[in-house]
């Protein structure tokens, strides 16, 4: 299990495990199917209100929830030991370790513990995950996305969310990243998103907008006077279309006619020359680290910030830190 959770529930009383892990997920029905002697409910949890990590284990025997439709939040399960059983309208899927399972905010599950089963979920705002999921695809209608149980995730998918939940696990939580650094968590959610719609593809597009008519430079200098002052907030593609008074299909456009490159590329080297610009003047603040610097602008993986720091000024983070000192 991993640094950074802590232990909410420990209870061998169904009727317990029910009040207690209702607040955190939604209303539901419980029912022990092989007796109370193997029942142990442990929910563990870490990480914030937009980007929840659980693990959640019902002990040895078969427990089956009845949860109401989630209605504000997605997840993404995947056990760690044993197997885990969802059934909907759609068919039922079985996951085991390696396997993962996307559920969405609005269909009806039944859910069984079985086998030992330990589940690691994420769970995700549904208005951030929408959000995420229309940025993405390059629109800024809402999103509502379905994932059916007779779809089998994409073998990438699955890669990139063994990847990203590795992270979460081994180094963002224990970190502290998660919940004290809103650019990386920012980023982290879209990463989630991102592999959550990679790993279900044909199921997850959303309609296109269109650009509707060519652009105009003008609105590009209100892009970037947007990003130029507001860098260090967690502001999305949307956010930028909006300054510039474009549709984010129409602002990708401009950015790759006029400055062949893509809104949140620009955003990322304004927050490389502002770590850059932090790092020279180090020597009048106490405390300063490279990492410190590099998660304050939003870089979350040191070793690709040093490496993208080295290519765009020629010497590393660290030692420009030194001989600000």
């Amino acid at each position: 299990m991993a640094t950074g959770v802590s232990v909410e529930t420990d209870t061998r009383d169904p009727d317990e495990a029910v009040l207690q892990i209702t607040p955190t997920y939604c209303p539901h029905r419980l029912t022990v199917g092989d007796g109370l002697t193997t029942f142990r409910a442990r929910h563990s949890v870490g990480g914030t209100s937009e980007l929840g990590v659980y693990y959640l284990s019902y002990g040895t025997g078969v427990t089956v929830l009845d949860p109401v439709p989630f209605d504000d939040f997605v997840l993404v399960s995947r056990p760690i030991r044993g197997r885990f059983a969802v059934r909907s309208d759609d068919g039922e899927r079985v996951v085991s370790p390696g396997d993962a399972l996307a559920l969405d905010s609005h269909t009806a599950y039944r859910m069984r513990w079985q086998d030992d089963c330990l589940l690691l979920t994420l769970r995700l705002a549904r208005d951030e995950f929408e959000t995420s999921a229309a940025e993405i695809n390059g629109t800024t209608e809402s999103v509502k996305t379905h994932f059916p149980l007779d779809r089998l995730p994409s073998a990438t998918g699955l890669t990139a969310l063994d990847q990203v939940t590795r992270f979460l696990t081994r180094d963002a939580l224990p970190s502290g990243l998660l919940t004290s650094a809103p650019l990386v968590r920012g980023q982290l959610i879209r990463v989630v998103v991102a592999s959550i719609l990679e790993a279900y593809t044909a199921v997850a597009r959303t309609s296109e907008s269109r650009s509707g008519g060519e652009v105009r430079p003008a609105a590009v200098r209100r892009a970037i006077a947007y990003i130029e002052g507001t860098a260090a907030e967690d502001i999305r593609i949307t956010d930028i279309a909006a300054a510039a008074r474009l549709s984010a299909r129409a602002l990708q456009e401009s950015f790759r006619r006029y400055l062949d490159t893509t809104p949140m590329a620009y955003l990322k080297s304004v927050r490389l020359d502002r770590a850059h610009a932090d790092l020279r003047q180090a020597a009048v603040e106490e405390g300063v680290t490279v990492a410190s610097v590099a998660h304050r602008w939003g870089f979350g993986n040191l070793g690709r910030f040093s490496a993208e720091y080295r290519r765009e000024f020629g010497r590393s983070p660290s030692e420009v830190l030194r001989a600000s000192r």
